[in-house]
């Protein structure tokens, strides 16, 4: 029997594919990944419904009903940074300049070929020195799309087994679970250290909730410690 993490999975593929149509408010029409027909699934009431076989013999939420609410979530997000008012941080225009000497005067010329491909190579006037620019996955074996898929999928809750399998079927990218580990580990860090410079806008309100966690130390003992979540009213930082 498919977990729900595989289900979730799948319709991740689901929307990667665009097999998702938003028929109103209450009614979208998602494909099925064979191309074969579609399902139709609709709101009753608060609750998501879908004609799958999946949903109507095994009473499970369907990867239909996942996909359909991962898009809802998708286009609640893409609104909410398209509004002015809700940004997280003002973007700033970086200006291309040479990595060894600081020149602007920077040229296009021709492409070196690496393990990912085919990558634009640059000429400096100032030093008339060749270089590439570094956008975060130089020296990785891994294609840029196939390590952002991995943190996604990572991020939304699926195990690193499952993603393998992931990539494997829809993808045709065969790595282990070691190796994502590895990505994950090593792009927390950067996230992290680009995510300490921003500055959010805020609205002044905010949402908190808190829980209690029952942490064992070295000494086997248990000793309680409260996890306190905080949200912004406007921007949902």
């Amino acid at each position: 029997m498919r977990t729900s993490n595989t289900r979730k999975v799948r319709a991740y593929s689901l929307l990667a594919q665009g097999k998702v149509d938003k028929i109103s408010d209450v009614t979208y029409r998602v494909w099925s990944q064979s191309g074969n027909g579609h399902y139709i699934v609709f709101k009753e009431g608060l609750e998501w419904v879908c004609e799958c076989p999946d949903f109507t013999l095994n009473h499970v939420t369907c990867k239909h009903i996942h996909a359909v609410a991962q898009y809802e979530l998708n286009q609640r997000s893409t609104y909410s940074l398209e509004s002015e008012e809700e940004n997280l941080c003002e973007p700033e225009e970086q200006t291309l300049v040479c990595k060894f000497c600081g020149s602007e005067h920077i040229v296009k010329r021709g492409y070196r070929s690496t393990q990912r491909g085919k990558v634009q190579r640059f000429f400096c006037k100032g030093c008339e020195r060749f270089f590439i620019v570094d956008e975060g996955f130089e020296k990785m074996k891994a294609t840029p799309q196939t390590v952002t898929v991995a943190l996604d999928l990572y991020f939304k809750g699926i195990s690193m087994r499952a993603i393998v399998d992931h990539l494997k079927q829809f993808y045709s990218v065969e790595v282990s679970h070691v190796a994502v580990y590895k990505w994950i580990r090593k792009y927390i860090k950067l996230l992290k250290e680009y995510a300490d410079q921003l500055v959010p806008k805020v609205s002044g309100i905010w949402h908190s909730d808190e829980m209690v966690l029952n942490v064992r130390n070295l000494d086997n003992h248990e000793n309680q410690r409260w996890a306190w979540n905080v949200i912004d009213n406007q921007s949902r930082y």
